[in-house]
Protein backbone atom coordinates (compact mmCIF):
# COMPACT_ATOMS: atom_id res chain seq x y z
CA UNK A 1 0.00 0.00 0.00
CA UNK A 2 1.07 3.32 -0.60
CA UNK A 3 1.74 6.53 1.77
CA UNK A 4 -1.05 8.36 0.38
CA UNK A 5 -3.28 5.11 0.43
CA UNK A 6 -2.20 4.49 4.14
CA UNK A 7 -2.88 8.14 5.19
CA UNK A 8 -6.17 8.21 3.00
CA UNK A 9 -7.58 4.95 5.12
CA UNK A 10 -6.12 6.42 8.52
CA UNK A 11 -8.41 9.46 7.53
CA UNK A 12 -11.19 7.82 6.69
CA UNK A 13 -11.26 5.61 10.26
CA UNK A 14 -10.37 8.44 12.23
CA UNK A 15 -13.51 10.14 10.95
CA UNK A 16 -15.42 7.14 11.20
CA UNK A 17 -14.43 7.13 14.95
CA UNK A 18 -15.14 11.05 15.49
CA UNK A 19 -18.84 9.91 14.20
CA UNK A 20 -19.35 7.04 16.45
CA UNK A 21 -17.92 9.36 19.02
CA UNK A 22 -20.75 12.26 18.73
CA UNK A 23 -23.19 9.52 18.65
CA UNK A 24 -26.92 10.13 16.48
CA UNK A 25 -27.47 12.82 14.91
CA UNK A 26 -29.36 14.40 12.05
CA UNK A 27 -28.29 13.70 8.34
CA UNK A 28 -27.51 17.46 8.13
CA UNK A 29 -25.65 17.51 11.34
CA UNK A 30 -23.25 14.77 10.62
CA UNK A 31 -22.75 15.79 6.94
CA UNK A 32 -21.18 18.79 8.52
CA UNK A 33 -19.42 17.54 10.84
CA UNK A 34 -17.59 15.15 9.00
CA UNK A 35 -16.89 17.98 6.44
CA UNK A 36 -15.77 20.65 9.26
CA UNK A 37 -12.84 17.03 10.52
CA UNK A 38 -12.32 15.75 7.39
CA UNK A 39 -10.98 19.24 5.80
CA UNK A 40 -8.91 19.87 8.77
CA UNK A 41 -7.36 16.43 8.19
CA UNK A 42 -6.42 17.26 4.72
CA UNK A 43 -4.59 20.41 5.63
CA UNK A 44 -1.88 17.72 6.49
CA UNK A 45 0.49 16.36 4.14
CA UNK A 46 0.49 12.93 3.48
CA UNK A 47 3.80 12.75 5.75
CA UNK A 48 2.40 14.57 8.58
CA UNK A 49 -1.26 12.00 8.36
CA UNK A 50 0.90 9.31 8.79
CA UNK A 51 2.98 10.66 11.64
CA UNK A 52 -0.53 11.49 13.95
CA UNK A 53 -1.76 8.22 12.61
CA UNK A 54 1.43 6.60 13.86
CA UNK A 55 1.16 8.19 17.33
CA UNK A 56 -2.51 7.60 17.72
CA UNK A 57 -2.19 3.80 17.40
CA UNK A 58 0.59 3.50 19.67
CA UNK A 59 -0.78 2.48 23.07
CA UNK A 60 2.47 2.35 24.50
CA UNK A 61 3.13 6.05 24.74
CA UNK A 62 6.25 7.06 26.83
CA UNK A 63 5.79 8.41 30.57
CA UNK A 64 6.22 11.98 30.35
CA UNK A 65 5.53 14.78 27.64
CA UNK A 66 3.42 15.02 24.44
CA UNK A 67 2.79 17.99 22.58
CA UNK A 68 -0.69 19.25 21.38
CA UNK A 69 -1.21 18.81 17.66
CA UNK A 70 -3.66 21.63 15.87
CA UNK A 71 -5.83 19.16 13.87
CA UNK A 72 -6.91 17.90 17.04
CA UNK A 73 -7.65 21.32 18.63
CA UNK A 74 -9.49 21.92 15.84
CA UNK A 75 -11.62 18.63 15.48
CA UNK A 76 -12.36 19.30 19.49
CA UNK A 77 -14.19 22.76 18.35
CA UNK A 78 -15.98 20.82 15.93
CA UNK A 79 -17.34 18.62 18.03
CA UNK A 80 -18.09 20.90 20.77
CA UNK A 81 -20.33 22.48 18.09
CA UNK A 82 -22.49 19.69 17.84
CA UNK A 83 -22.34 18.37 22.09
CA UNK A 84 -22.12 21.76 23.94
CA UNK A 85 -25.19 23.35 24.48
CA UNK A 86 -25.08 26.91 23.90
CA UNK A 87 -25.93 28.10 27.30
CA UNK A 88 -22.68 26.07 28.38
CA UNK A 89 -19.98 28.49 29.34
CA UNK A 90 -16.80 29.46 31.56
CA UNK A 91 -17.44 31.80 35.13
CA UNK A 92 -14.68 33.70 36.82
CA UNK A 93 -12.80 34.76 34.29
CA UNK A 94 -12.30 38.27 35.98
CA UNK A 95 -10.67 36.78 39.02
CA UNK A 96 -7.42 35.68 36.82
CA UNK A 97 -6.65 39.38 36.12
CA UNK A 98 -4.72 40.15 39.79
CA UNK A 99 -2.52 36.70 38.48
CA UNK A 100 -2.12 37.99 34.38
CA UNK A 101 1.10 37.06 33.32
CA UNK A 102 2.19 34.22 35.81
CA UNK A 103 2.47 30.82 35.68
CA UNK A 104 -0.58 28.85 36.25
CA UNK A 105 -2.01 25.34 38.20
CA UNK A 106 -5.75 24.76 37.50
CA UNK A 107 -7.21 22.05 39.78
CA UNK A 108 -10.70 20.75 38.75
CA UNK A 109 -12.69 18.13 39.96
CA UNK A 110 -12.82 14.84 37.62
CA UNK A 111 -16.47 14.12 36.02
CA UNK A 112 -14.77 12.09 32.71
CA UNK A 113 -13.15 11.69 29.89
CA UNK A 114 -14.24 14.98 28.30
CA UNK A 115 -13.44 17.14 31.00
CA UNK A 116 -10.09 18.54 29.98
CA UNK A 117 -11.10 18.73 26.24
CA UNK A 118 -14.86 20.97 27.57
CA UNK A 119 -11.98 23.29 28.93
CA UNK A 120 -10.38 24.10 26.48
CA UNK A 121 -13.47 24.65 24.33
CA UNK A 122 -15.15 26.47 26.62
CA UNK A 123 -12.00 28.65 27.77
CA UNK A 124 -11.82 29.30 23.82
CA UNK A 125 -15.50 30.01 23.23
CA UNK A 126 -15.27 32.60 25.87
CA UNK A 127 -12.94 34.42 24.02
CA UNK A 128 -10.00 33.30 26.65
CA UNK A 129 -7.67 31.43 24.25
CA UNK A 130 -4.50 33.15 25.81
CA UNK A 131 -4.88 30.64 28.73
CA UNK A 132 -4.97 27.32 26.98
CA UNK A 133 -3.00 28.43 23.96
CA UNK A 134 -0.20 26.32 26.07
CA UNK A 135 -2.03 23.64 28.13
CA UNK A 136 -0.17 20.51 29.79
CA UNK A 137 -3.06 18.57 31.15
CA UNK A 138 -1.40 15.36 33.48
CA UNK A 139 -3.21 11.91 31.60
CA UNK A 140 -3.57 8.85 33.37
CA UNK A 141 -2.49 5.58 30.85
CA UNK A 142 -6.35 5.11 29.69
CA UNK A 143 -6.14 7.82 27.74
CA UNK A 144 -3.38 6.79 25.78
CA UNK A 145 -5.27 3.07 25.25
CA UNK A 146 -7.26 3.76 22.44
CA UNK A 147 -6.62 5.49 19.25
CA UNK A 148 -9.67 8.02 18.96
CA UNK A 149 -9.39 8.99 23.07
CA UNK A 150 -6.03 9.50 22.21
CA UNK A 151 -6.60 11.89 19.58
CA UNK A 152 -8.79 13.81 21.17
CA UNK A 153 -6.20 14.26 24.28
CA UNK A 154 -3.89 15.78 21.45
CA UNK A 155 -6.10 19.15 21.38
CA UNK A 156 -4.15 20.16 24.45
CA UNK A 157 -0.35 19.01 25.31
CA UNK A 158 0.10 16.17 28.17
CA UNK A 159 1.97 14.51 30.46
CA UNK A 160 1.44 10.64 30.76
CA UNK A 161 1.80 9.97 34.49
CA UNK A 162 0.30 6.99 36.49
CA UNK A 163 -1.96 6.90 38.07
CA UNK A 164 -2.26 6.31 42.17
CA UNK A 165 -2.27 2.29 43.10
CA UNK A 166 -5.43 3.07 45.07
CA UNK A 167 -7.16 4.41 42.50
CA UNK A 168 -6.03 2.21 39.22
CA UNK A 169 -7.55 -0.37 37.81
CA UNK A 170 -6.78 -2.88 35.11
CA UNK A 171 -3.96 -2.54 32.88
CA UNK A 172 -3.09 1.08 34.62
CA UNK A 173 -2.29 -0.89 37.99
CA UNK A 174 1.07 -0.53 38.48
CA UNK A 175 3.17 -1.27 41.72
CA UNK A 176 4.12 1.49 44.26
CA UNK A 177 7.71 1.34 43.47
CA UNK A 178 7.08 2.00 39.80
CA UNK A 179 4.23 5.23 40.19
CA UNK A 180 7.22 6.72 42.93
CA UNK A 181 9.95 6.29 40.28
CA UNK A 182 7.95 8.19 37.74
CA UNK A 183 5.85 10.89 39.80
CA UNK A 184 9.35 11.90 40.82
CA UNK A 185 10.35 12.30 36.83
CA UNK A 186 6.75 14.12 36.36
CA UNK A 187 7.48 16.91 38.80
CA UNK A 188 10.59 17.90 36.94
CA UNK A 189 8.86 17.06 33.76
CA UNK A 190 5.88 19.58 35.12
CA UNK A 191 8.20 22.46 36.46
CA UNK A 192 9.93 22.00 33.01
CA UNK A 193 6.95 22.87 31.02
CA UNK A 194 5.89 26.03 33.66
CA UNK A 195 9.03 27.06 32.82
CA UNK A 196 8.71 26.69 29.23
CA UNK A 197 5.52 29.27 29.47
CA UNK A 198 3.03 26.99 29.67
CA UNK A 199 0.27 25.87 32.29
CA UNK A 200 -0.68 22.95 33.90
CA UNK A 201 -4.19 20.78 34.54
CA UNK A 202 -4.34 18.72 36.82
CA UNK A 203 -7.20 16.36 38.23
CA UNK A 204 -6.70 16.37 41.90
CA UNK A 205 -8.82 13.28 42.41
CA UNK A 206 -6.71 11.01 40.37
CA UNK A 207 -9.59 9.82 38.65
CA UNK A 208 -13.20 9.84 37.64
CA UNK A 209 -15.90 10.06 40.52
CA UNK A 210 -18.40 7.49 39.27
CA UNK A 211 -21.27 9.92 41.10
CA UNK A 212 -19.94 12.80 40.06
CA UNK A 213 -19.68 13.95 44.13
CA UNK A 214 -16.47 14.74 44.62
CA UNK A 215 -13.48 12.40 45.73
CA UNK A 216 -10.92 12.83 48.04
CA UNK A 217 -7.99 14.48 46.29
CA UNK A 218 -4.48 13.22 46.37
CA UNK A 219 -1.88 14.11 48.57
CA UNK A 220 0.28 14.10 46.00
CA UNK A 221 -1.22 17.29 44.13
CA UNK A 222 0.45 19.06 46.84
CA UNK A 223 4.47 18.19 45.44
CA UNK A 224 3.07 20.56 42.01
CA UNK A 225 2.83 23.60 44.46
CA UNK A 226 6.83 24.34 44.51
CA UNK A 227 7.07 26.61 40.98
CA UNK A 228 8.26 30.33 41.70
CA UNK A 229 5.80 32.20 41.63
CA UNK A 230 3.33 29.91 40.91
CA UNK A 231 -0.68 30.34 40.53
CA UNK A 232 -3.48 28.09 41.81
CA UNK A 233 -6.90 28.31 40.25
CA UNK A 234 -9.47 26.28 41.53
CA UNK A 235 -11.88 24.92 38.94
CA UNK A 236 -15.64 23.63 39.38
CA UNK A 237 -16.66 21.33 36.37
CA UNK A 238 -20.25 20.39 36.49
CA UNK A 239 -22.60 18.99 33.67
CA UNK A 240 -19.74 16.38 31.60
CA UNK A 241 -21.27 13.46 33.51
CA UNK A 242 -24.06 14.27 31.64
CA UNK A 243 -22.06 14.60 28.11
CA UNK A 244 -19.58 11.81 28.78
CA UNK A 245 -21.01 9.11 31.02
CA UNK A 246 -19.33 6.47 32.63
CA UNK A 247 -19.09 2.89 30.62
CA UNK A 248 -20.44 4.84 27.70
CA UNK A 249 -18.50 5.32 24.54
CA UNK A 250 -20.59 8.34 22.84
CA UNK A 251 -21.08 11.53 24.07
CA UNK A 252 -24.49 13.06 24.63
CA UNK A 253 -25.28 16.85 24.01
CA UNK A 254 -25.60 18.42 27.06
CA UNK A 255 -24.73 22.11 29.66
CA UNK A 256 -21.43 22.11 30.70
CA UNK A 257 -20.43 25.19 33.42
CA UNK A 258 -17.01 25.81 34.38
CA UNK A 259 -16.47 28.11 37.47
CA UNK A 260 -12.88 29.51 38.05
CA UNK A 261 -12.22 30.26 41.57
CA UNK A 262 -10.19 32.83 43.57
CA UNK A 263 -6.35 32.29 43.02
CA UNK A 264 -4.99 30.78 45.79
CA UNK A 265 -1.10 31.43 46.64
CA UNK A 266 0.82 28.22 47.67
CA UNK A 267 3.23 29.99 49.82
CA UNK A 268 0.24 31.64 52.05
CA UNK A 269 -1.48 27.64 52.07
CA UNK A 270 1.39 26.06 52.89
CA UNK A 271 1.79 28.06 55.49
CA UNK A 272 -1.58 27.84 56.99
CA UNK A 273 -1.04 24.14 56.36
CA UNK A 274 1.96 23.79 58.03
CA UNK A 275 3.21 22.42 54.88
CA UNK A 276 0.97 18.95 55.93
CA UNK A 277 0.21 17.69 52.14
CA UNK A 278 -3.15 15.65 53.59
CA UNK A 279 -4.44 19.27 55.16
CA UNK A 280 -2.95 20.90 51.67
CA UNK A 281 -4.91 19.10 49.22
CA UNK A 282 -8.20 18.65 51.91
CA UNK A 283 -8.13 22.84 51.74
CA UNK A 284 -7.55 22.17 47.93
CA UNK A 285 -10.90 20.24 47.68
CA UNK A 286 -12.81 22.56 49.77
CA UNK A 287 -11.83 25.50 47.49
CA UNK A 288 -13.08 23.22 44.33
CA UNK A 289 -15.99 22.74 46.15
CA UNK A 290 -17.33 25.89 46.78
CA UNK A 291 -16.95 26.25 42.67
CA UNK A 292 -19.56 23.00 42.40
CA UNK A 293 -23.52 23.13 43.07
CA UNK A 294 -23.84 21.20 46.51
CA UNK A 295 -25.08 17.95 44.94
CA UNK A 296 -21.86 17.36 43.44
CA UNK A 297 -18.99 18.30 46.53
CA UNK A 298 -19.34 14.80 47.84
CA UNK A 299 -16.66 14.54 50.02
CA UNK A 300 -15.89 17.73 50.67
CA UNK A 301 -19.71 18.93 51.33
CA UNK A 302 -18.59 20.26 54.89
CA UNK A 303 -20.28 18.01 57.23
CA UNK A 304 -17.40 15.67 58.46
CA UNK A 305 -15.69 16.67 61.40
CA UNK A 306 -12.48 15.26 60.32
CA UNK A 307 -12.75 17.94 57.98
CA UNK A 308 -13.06 21.03 60.13
CA UNK A 309 -9.49 22.14 60.13
CA UNK A 310 -9.04 22.07 56.50
CA UNK A 311 -12.67 23.54 55.70
CA UNK A 312 -11.69 26.42 57.92
CA UNK A 313 -8.64 27.08 56.44
CA UNK A 314 -10.41 27.45 52.68
CA UNK A 315 -12.78 29.74 54.12
CA UNK A 316 -9.80 32.59 54.81
CA UNK A 317 -8.19 32.04 51.39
Amino acid sequence: MTDSARASQFRNALLDQAQAFVGNRSTEELAKFRQLVGSSIDELSVSEVLRLGAIVTNPEADWGFHPSEAVARLVNHAMGELLVKPESAVTGVEKLKAVAGRPLLFLPNHLSYSDANLFELLVNRGGHGELTKQLTVFAGPKVYAKPFRRFSSMAFSTIKTPQSSSRASGEAVMTAREVARIAHATVDTANERLAAGDNLLIFVEGTRSRDARMQETLAAVSRYLEFPDLAVIPVGISGTESLFAVGDDALTRAKISISLGKPLEPTVLKERCAKKRRLITDVLGFCIARELPKSYRGHYEGSNPKLDTARQIAETL
